[in-house]
């Protein structure tokens, strides 16, 4: 899959190039230490950066993240870190435990790396999904479905999910400890 967005992106597709995800610029209040996994060209991660966030940005796509740091220096935007890792494989990055004020993750889906997300966040930090939804609920590989995004963060403060249009979004919470 990797090799078929290095292509794209080098015949020309700029989408994550595009403006960030409205999800992000709604609900994404910094600064602080943000993640955006499978950032593509960067999208998301340019934004944040400009807003002030110090942000690691992960994707397995070589091109993808050439265009990201080209854009990044066009704009002068020092606060951006590209980082190339597939996140299928076990070891090539790790989220670590408690060092992110937010996480983003736009239109991918590893069911798998949803607790590593939660465990990533410090208390008070923020989680913003937006998937593909499987409204016909035929078991796409690659698409939630529906009420699935939800499960997967459980013992945090969901404080936005919506589903339709063929996306499913969800903004979480990590609880503060109690102390």
């Amino acid at each position: 899959m990797i090799g078929e967005w290095n292509r794209r992106y080098r015949a020309g597709d700029r989408v994550a190039g595009s403006a960030p995800a409205p999800l992000v610029v709604a609900w994404a209040k910094g600064p602080g230490d943000a993640l955006d996994l499978a950032c593509g060209a960067g999208r998301n991660a340019l934004w944040l950066a400009s807003q002030g966030w110090r942000v690691t940005a992960v994707d397995g796509a070589e091109e993808g993240l050439a265009l990201l740091r080209a854009s990044a220096a066009e704009r002068g935007l020092v606060g951006v870190l590209a980082v190339a890792a597939d996140l299928e494989v076990d070891g090539q990055f790790q989220i670590g435990v408690a060092a992110w004020d937010l996480v983003v993750i736009s239109h991918y889906l590893q069911r798998d790396l949803f607790a590593r997300v939660v465990e990533g966040l410090r208390p008070g930090g923020m989680a913003i999904v937006i998937a593909l939804l499987d409204e016909e609920g035929i078991g796409k590989a690659h698409r939630v479905r529906p009420a699935e995004l939800r499960s997967f963060f459980t013992g945090m403060d969901v404080v936005w999910d919506r589903e339709g249009d063929g996306r499913a979004e969800i903004v979480a919470v990590r609880r503060r400890r109690v102390e």
